[in-house]
């Protein structure tokens, strides 16, 4: 199917993309991109789960070269799920073959990752993916996390508050919960986030979309733009 090629999100998500390519190709595969490679990545990730119907197969095949440096690297999972995503969401609207389907069960599977650093990630992609997730699932992982983790619990948390249609079946689920370990911190720490504002929870993620938001629309204006990092 044609697709316009002068969409400013169109051109915003290939100026995303291929400056996240460019960077990974010079990048050693042992080291860690930089924060604003990373965001380059979510936000061509957020423009394809929101404006797939603007984008070309121009995108489909840059998001492509994108897999290709992230398979390069010495865990490529933690790179190429976002070209992965970009890819599903371009199936239907460029009439691709199902093969590109992306199966979202990995976003889940990475929900518990050992290393605090892998597991925020996750829990980034996941929030914008959050109702494509198998809700059960995932909430299983975030409230494991809670009970036995050091960093990220009140993302874990949020996350989860995320999967459940309102408060209510949320907080059911949170009681009923049994961890495997840790079940005295789990408790405590159950009933210190039901304390707080529900909104605080989720702060990081409300934070990151928002630098997201601003970073797509400050690449449509142009390249004189600078971006801030929080």
């Amino acid at each position: 199917m044609t697709k316009p090629h002068n969409s400013p999100h169109e051109a915003a998500f290939l100026t995303l993309a291929e400056r996240w390519r460019c960077e990974y190709a010079r990048l050693d595969k042992m080291k860690a991109p930089s924060r604003e490679t990373d965001l380059d990545g979510l936000a061509a990730m957020l423009i394809a789960l929101e404006h797939s119907q603007s984008l070309s197969i121009k995108c489909f095949h840059t998001a492509e070269a994108c897999l290709g440096e992230a398979s390069k690297r010495m865990f490529p999972w933690i790179d190429s799920i976002p070209w992965h995503i970009v890819c599903d969401q371009l199936v239907s609207p460029l009439q691709l073959s199902p093969s590109n389907h992306f199966d979202y069960a990995v976003v889940v599977d990475h929900l518990d990752e050992s290393r605090s650093a892998l597991r925020l990630w996750a829990l980034e992609i996941a929030w914008f993916v959050r109702n494509l997730l198998d809700s059960e699932e995932a909430a299983k992982k975030l409230f494991e996390n809670v009970a036995n983790t050091l960093a990220n619990t009140a993302e874990s948390w949020g996350l989860a508050a995320s999967l459940f249609p309102d408060s209510e079946s949320f907080y059911q689920a949170a009681d009923t919960y049994l961890p495997e370990d840790f079940q005295d911190q789990y408790e405590d720490r159950k009933e210190f986030y039901q304390k707080l504002y529900p909104l605080s929870w989720q702060a990081h993620f409300w934070q990151l979309e928002a630098q997201l938001r601003r970073r797509i629309q400050l690449t449509i204006e142009g390249p004189a733009q600078t971006f801030i990092s929080f």
